[in-house]
């Protein structure tokens, strides 16, 4: 149950991360960007693991060190500066239909790399909340004010980003069953940062990536936006840990919804049929997902309301 509620909690704060990134997004750099809460990170991390009693240098293996440093340069040095890059490029809406390919990239990778199976009611509840969220993301009007080569661009680092976010946290789930999820965290930003530093340093425009770090009238924002994104990290590595891989990123990609709900509280953006449907249809997928009592007459009944639902819709 602590996966469950963990892994839910990790898509709400992602979700509060990208709405404040909307608005950060153009003005810093996406080095500079994933710099900055990576360093706000650590500074989290030391006193909640100085409170928690957490050793900083636990008894592992060298393996175990490098797998999880790995995992962090992929996961965070690589796999956030493409994202926000692509954020960038193509734009939050864009982006949420981009981040669709989460789910599946971690039930691949977790299938073929863990060769973990989530059973009838993961596989139907993982496919209603792929397809609400897809649903919810698609758009009648196109936004012509991307320009072609952005949205190429713009694709394909979102689609390395998610893929090597999917990779990243594979590779180390039989770590973590043995290790404590903070300190797992803490070496994965460690590395992570190290790794942005060294390639900001030996960049031509590491002046401006240190400069964006120096408090600006939309410091405040980006706090706020990398503290989310701190507890984003922090909850998603504990829920991976105490979950099944597949159903921790079914509830993960919950983050869409959670982002079609604040967008419309925050940023007043028009609560849509389409989008509700597609809340709804997220939403029950992740409860299916996690409970195993659920009938296949009832998947007949709810398929069928939903496709008349969706047909009505259309018309």
């Amino acid at each position: 149950m602590i996966g469950i509620v963990f892994s839910t909690l990790a898509g709400f704060f992602w979700a509060v991360a990208i709405i404040i990134y909307k608005k950060t997004g153009d003005i810093f750099s996406p080095v500079s960007l994933n710099l900055f809460k990576c360093l706000l990170a650590i500074v989290c991390l030391i006193p909640l693991m100085l409170i928690m009693g957490v050793d900083f240098f636990p008894s592992k293996s060298f393996n175990d060190y490098l797998l999880i440093s790995i995992s962090g340069v992929i996961g965070i040095a690589v796999a956030d500066s493409l994202f926000f890059a692509a954020l960038r490029r193509v734009g939050a809406s864009y982006m949420a239909v981009i981040d669709c390919l989460y789910l599946p990239s971690i039930l691949l990778t977790s299938f073929l790399y863990l060769d973990e199976r989530m059973g009838i009611n993961g596989i139907i509840g993982g496919v209603l909340v792929f397809s609400g969220i897809f649903l919810g993301s698609y758009s009648k009007k196109t936004d012509n004010s991307i320009k072609s080569k952005d949205l190429l661009y713009g694709t394909i680092l979102g689609f390395l980003a998610i893929f090597f976010i999917a990779l990243s946290i594979v590779m180390v789930k039989d770590l973590l069953k043995g290790s404590n999820e903070v300190w797992v965290v803490f070496l994965r930003n460690g590395a992570g940062t190290i790794s942005l530093i060294l390639f900001t340093l030996a960049s031509p425009e590491r002046k401006k990536i240190f400069n964006d770090l120096i408090p600006s009238k939309d410091f405040k924002s980006n706090l706020c936006a990398a503290f989310a994104n701190f507890l984003a990290l922090l909850f998603w590595i504990t829920g991976m840990k105490y979950a099944l891989v597949s159903i921790a990123a079914i509830l993960n990609q919950l983050s869409i919804v959670f982002i079609y709900i604040l967008a419309v509280i925050f940023l007043k953006e028009k609560a849509t049929k389409l989008k509700t449907l597609s809340v709804l249809l997220a939403l029950s997928g992740a409860s299916i997902a996690i409970f195993n009592d659920v009938s296949l007459s009832f998947y007949k009944v709810y398929f069928t309301k939903i496709l008349n639902f969706i047909i009505q819709i259309i018309r």
